[in-house]
């Protein structure tokens, strides 16, 4: 009304509520308003889930702020110690700096910091679910939260290069890899959110080799690369070079079995793939293109010299193992799962 400080959100009563006094009282003819003010960017409005399209945000930086909450920098926007320690949250607050993994008491204690966001925190939860900035993880039996911009590069050894010589895999010589290789190289927090989804998909698993996908403890995931466990004996592992991505998978058992393999490899290589188009849709734009190629352990001669990539036509029509596989492992569709994501 032209009075006080600009609102930074509203609700969805509000709205409706100014909607009848001027004669508009479908809820459809609402809704569509919405949408339409949504695309033009005067507002921000989703309906990704009741608490999302609940509120209506007026000013972009309410949002911006409410985020920044969470993915912050620990020098830039430290926290006060006396009162993170009074909340008993000092190890959860420094395992979010150094592993970007967030406590259900911390996030909530960060939004609800000064009051600002106190009864919005269930609305960011869902904001940075939708915008891919958080996936849910059980830890130890803990519900935490991975956030993905937080995670730090690895310092030591490549647990890549480590794991998978001992496992007999993974981008080396001998190994079976899909590369993703894109026009230019990768715009920060793309290959964060890949693995946001990949961890995010592993808890919904329920596969032959694992009692329940949603207790997996032993994921290792840094900037740039990542282990992740889908069920108890299937590892994918993937890395970030430049304009690439590479991705392996690893079934640990003594005993390999090559049909397993295989249904693995493809289901590794599927959510990699499904990920990268989800995310080139919802949050690039459609802005990034990129080719996939295949290389397996025969396509390296005796002396260890490349041979040959397969690209993914190639290798579909030869059904190139472990790849392609008539099965997968894992028992929920994965696009019904990015889906609903």
């Amino acid at each position: 009304d032209g009075f006080g400080e600009p609102l930074s959100w509203i609700t969805l009563n509000t709205v409706q509520t100014i909607s009848r006094r001027l004669g508009i009282r479908s809820s459809v003819e609402v809704d569509e308003m919405l949408s339409m003010f949504h695309d033009l960017g005067v507002i921000v409005h989703m309906s990704g889930s009741e608490l999302l399209r609940e509120t209506i945000t007026l000013q972009p930086q309410w949002l911006i702020d409410g985020i920044c909450r969470i993915i912050r920098d620990e020098d830039l926007h430290p926290v006060d110690e006396v009162t993170i320690s009074s909340a008993g949250l000092s190890k959860d607050l420094k395992r979010l700096y150094t592993q970007g993994l967030a406590s259900n008491d911390l996030f909530d204690f960060l939004l609800s910091e000064n009051g600002t966001f106190e009864r919005h925190i269930g609305f960011f939860r869902d904001l940075m679910r939708h915008m891919i900035l958080l996936s849910d993880w059980k830890l130890n039996g803990e519900n935490i939260y991975l956030i993905p911009s937080l995670l730090k590069d690895n310092v030591g050894a490549k647990i890549i290069s480590k794991d998978l010589e001992d496992l007999g895999g993974g981008f080396t010589a001998s190994s079976n890899e899909c590369i993703f290789e894109f026009s230019e190289a990768l715009p920060l927090g793309v290959f964060q959110r890949i693995v946001c989804l990949c961890v995010s998909f592993s808890t919904t698993l329920n596969t032959e080799d694992s009692v329940s996908g949603n207790n997996v403890d032993d994921h290792v995931l840094y900037r740039s690369e990542a282990r992740i466990s889908l069920g108890e004996k299937v590892k994918l592992y993937i890395l970030e070079s430049e304009n690439k991505v590479y991705v392996d998978c690893v079934y640990v058992d003594n005993k390999e079995n090559e049909s397993k393999s295989s249904a693995n490899a493809a289901t590794c290589f599927n959510i990699v793939s499904s990920s990268l188009k989800k995310l080139n849709q919802d949050i690039m734009g459609s802005g990034l293109e990129w080719e996939v190629f295949f290389k397996t352990k025969d396509s390296f001669n005796s002396n260890g010299s490349l041979q040959e990539f397969y690209s993914l036509e190639e290798a579909r029509n030869i059904k190139l193992a472990p790849w392609f596989a008539k099965r997968e492992i894992a028992t929920v569709s994965i696009d019904n799962f990015l889906t609903s994501f």
